[in-house]
């Protein structure tokens, strides 16, 4: 019932698709999905109420919203030291591309083994997170070129079994679409995460019906965002805390694309951490360009079960 007012209350922001579904028994049928534009509601939300604190490491654009701060908390806890973002590009991964040539999946793979069996050799992490943007279309075939590494595949609407059975097991290995809700993985047993590919949403019927009520520009601009939300959520997930030591190294040079086009969708406490190992530095000079304010991180916390570095 909630869920309904909030559609009537808000009928002119929303907009309805169809697609067709195929059941367990092989037949077929249409469904018509009602979807809100949430920035648009959130707003309106911000609106209705005088007094509102929301809480987000992603937070929606709120510019143009009368009476609405936005105050920006620093946590120097989760630095550059601790929690490096590393842009170490080795393939460009798109749709087609691995589609043409699974022969990049495999050399992304290749790396992930050889840096994964590095760290595990010096004792700096005993398991390892890969984040694949598509099980089917690409998760599956990276976890066949991670062998003879075990490797454990999530399996969707199964969570909590999955993380349970990695933890548990000796598996070496997690693949997933993009593990930016739901996961946790505190402590020195997982402090390396790959992003292998950049984590964009399926573009499906309902961005495509989205891009038919709002506009392609704007439709690209939240696409795009979806995507960028999702990386700074990953990038959370493996480093929790001051105690707390994570490695996030990005593979995908589609990445820097995102990076230059979208640049201020990534906080500044995200661009602090990133390291540039790219051979033209691109990012460094993306940010050079857009204007960098260097922040000074004090009281670093390194890892108090090796004193040497990684």
């Amino acid at each position: 019932k909630e869920k309904l007012n909030l559609v009537l209350e808000n009928i002119d922001y929303a907009f309805a698709y169809w697609k067709e579904i195929t059941k367990k028994d092989g037949s077929k049928e249409a469904a018509v999905y009602v979807k809100l534009d949430e920035v648009i509601v959130f707003k309106r939300m911000l609106k209705w109420k005088k007094k509102k604190v929301f809480v987000s490491a992603t937070p929606p654009e709120v510019k143009g919203v009368d009476g609405v701060k936005v105050i920006e908390a620093r946590a120097d806890f989760i630095n550059k030291q601790n929690a490096p973002i590393i842009y170490l590009p080795i393939q460009k991964l798109t749709y087609w591309s691995i589609k043409r040539d699974e022969g990049k999946l495999k050399l992304v793979a290749d790396f992930i083994k050889l840096f994964y069996g590095y760290l595990k050799h010096n004792e700096k992490t005993k398991k390892a997170i890969v984040h694949s943007g598509n099980i089917r279309l690409h998760g599956r075939k990276l976890a066949k070129f991670l062998q003879p590494y075990k490797v454990i595949l999530h399996e969707k609407g199964k969570l909590d079994e999955t993380l349970k059975k990695f933890k548990e097991s000796d598996a070496h290995f997690l693949v997933v679409a993009s593990g930016d809700v739901g996961f946790d993985f505190h402590g020195y047993d997982y402090t390396v995460q790959f992003i292998a590919k950049v984590p964009y949403p399926s573009w499906n019927e309902e961005w495509q019906a989205r891009a038919k009520r709002f506009g392609k520009e704007e439709t690209e601009k939240l696409y795009n965002k979806k995507a960028i939300d999702t990386i700074l959520q990953i990038c959370g997930r493996i480093c929790r805390g001051g105690d707390d030591v994570g490695y996030t190294i990005i593979l995908d040079s589609k990445f820097e694309d995102l990076f230059r086009d979208y640049y201020e969708f990534f906080d500044e406490g995200f661009r602090s951490r990133l390291i540039d190992l790219s051979p033209m530095k691109t990012l460094e000079k993306i940010m050079k360009e857009k204007g960098r304010v260097e922040i000074k991180i004090k009281n670093t916390k390194t890892n108090p079960q090796s004193t040497t570095s990684g």
